[in-house]
């Protein structure tokens, strides 16, 4: 079982905010397997301060989350699950930020859509840069489709 609190006891939201953001300070294995933990909190804000961490450390530690933080309705959490992807550099990752050129928040819209152009020049990723935004151009959500048109603009 790997729910938010386990390791953390039955604790209140700002008892898990304050835990992840003394978590913040430490680099050891204990500390980053419970940052782990709670960067799936139900809580936005609790999220966005455990994954802000571990995408400094590592951003392939909230691979596991990936699909989770794609979704999530916290924008904080979205632009940090952007960042994570854009780092993570795979072709999983490209996909779920291929997702994030349809999101409500422009700047979200914009970093998904800035990041994907620089993505499709690793000769590995290209592929998967260009369906990403080939089946958000074909989705028919007119957020994505311009933020789609502009990157396949921008990569041909």
């Amino acid at each position: 079982d790997r729910s938010p609190s386990r390791g953390l006891g039955d604790v209140y939201k700002r008892q898990r905010l304050v835990a992840a953001r003394l978590l913040r300070h430490h680099r050891d294995p204990k500390a980053v397997d419970l940052l782990v933990q709670i960067a799936g909190d139900p809580s936005g804000a609790v999220q966005a301060v455990a994954l802000s961490r571990l995408v400094e450390l590592d951003a392939s530690l909230v691979e596991p989350l990936n699909e989770q933080i794609a979704m999530s309705p916290d924008a904080n959490v979205r632009q940090l699950a952007a960042e994570a992807f854009s780092e993570q550099q795979t072709v999983e990752a490209v996909g779920l930020l291929g997702r994030l050129l349809d999101d409500p928040i422009p700047s979200i819209r914009r970093f998904a859509a800035d990041r994907l152009v620089e993505l499709d020049k690793i000769a590995s990723l290209q592929q998967s840069v260009r369906l990403a935004v080939t089946e958000m151009l074909r989705s028919g959500k007119p957020r994505g489709v311009e933020q789609a048109a502009m990157v396949a603009g921008a990569i041909d």
